[in-house]
């Protein structure tokens, strides 16, 4: 059997938001927001990756 392929978009880097120059506080709490969803998203990623090498293995 074929080892079952990784794909590319687990593969891709994770890329945070744009920081602005200047930033209000609610500015700095939803740039806070963004920063969480892409380290969770990551952290999904890693996850499947994670699935897919268990697979491998079996």
């Amino acid at each position: 059997m074929p080892p079952i392929p990784i794909p590319a978009h687990l593969l891709a880097d994770c890329l945070p938001p744009v920081i602005p120059d200047k930033m209000t506080w609610s500015d700095s709490l939803i740039l806070n927001e963004q920063l969480l969803t892409v380290i969770e998203q990551c952290n999904l990623d890693k996850q499947a990756i994670r699935e897919i090498e268990a697979e491998r293995t079996k």
